[in-house]
């Protein structure tokens, strides 16, 4: 599977069950796109010395709530389909909902790295 071809819909979505299948079927590669960018940040930062492996459970939670949050996507494109189309009939909503959800990940991923980068101290007490 190509990487853009994640946001392809080659046909508009008529029933729910579609919206839903579309969104499962990219929901995989999703996890691959964030989960490694939030690997190669975390080897980033433990190249720099700072050990991450007490950030474990905080980084499961993260993944949770990431796929929480990609439920919401569908959710959403659903309401809004159901809200929307009638009055102004709008095409293509999942992509662009998927895209969104994509770079905001890929953000949060960035901005926990440059956080823990910058705040995590190696003094911390759990850390011997």
């Amino acid at each position: 599977m190509k990487l853009l071809s994640i946001f392809d819909q080659k046909t508009e979505p008529t029933r729910t069950i579609d919206i839903i299948k579309w969104w499962e079927r990219k929901r995989i590669l999703y996890n691959l796109i964030v989960g490694l960018s939030g690997l190669l940040i975390l080897a980033i930062i433990n190249l720099f010395g700072t050990s991450t492996i007490f950030l474990i459970p905080l980084i499961l939670f993260y993944g949770l709530a990431a796929n929480f949050f990609y439920t919401l996507g569908w959710m959403i494109e659903i309401g809004l389909r159901e809200i929307l189309n009638k009055e102004i009939g709008i095409r293509k909503i999942g992509p662009a909902l998927l895209y969104i959800g994509i770079v905001i990940s890929l953000m949060m991923n960035l901005i926990f790295g440059l956080l823990t980068a910058i705040y995590w101290d190696d003094s911390f007490p759990l850390q011997d």
